[in-house]
């Protein structure tokens, strides 16, 4: 069973990992947690500092975080190491994400992450080959950028 917090206005539901003293039965290969979050206007919820990496992705509604209010479709990364308060600016529905640091340096290019530099660029003649899997449905080939 998918273990939940709920109180007034709040409503937690832990879907992978350990986090606000709930486990989920999922296994995870890391110190990691995710969970779904609903939000009624006017309530709040404190997200844990222990955890040393931690996001907020709002889907639906509008939240306000350390003063500073923040609408559907933005991804939210908290800095680490204090205890931030969320609270619902309208009815929102958002996922909280996060866990332990992942060890060593990590490359970004695109939608592309990788620890090693010779991967990105793998990544990268693989994609202009057209060697990655086709999204049923979906004809549309977005270029790389350059």
């Amino acid at each position: 069973m998918i273990p939940q917090l709920t109180d007034t206005g709040v409503t937690l539901t832990l879907i992978a990992g350990s986090a606000f003293g709930l486990a989920s039965p999922v296994h995870t290969e890391s110190e990691t947690f995710y969970a779904d979050l609903l939000l009624q206007q006017g309530f709040q919820l404190a997200i844990p500092a222990h955890i040393e990496e931690r996001a907020i992705y709002v889907i639906e509604g509008s939240v306000k975080l350390a003063g500073e209010v923040f609408d559907a479709g933005t991804m939210i990364v908290l800095k680490p190491g204090s205890e931030m308060m969320i609270s619902a600016k309208s009815n929102s529905h958002c996922v909280i994400l996060g866990g332990a640091p992942l060890p060593g340096q990590r490359h970004l290019y695109w939608n592309f992450v990788s620890s090693r530099k010779e991967r990105i660029e793998q990544a990268k003649d693989d994609w202009r080959a057209g060697r990655f899997a086709k999204i049923t449905g979906d004809d549309e080939f977005i270029p790389l950028p350059e």
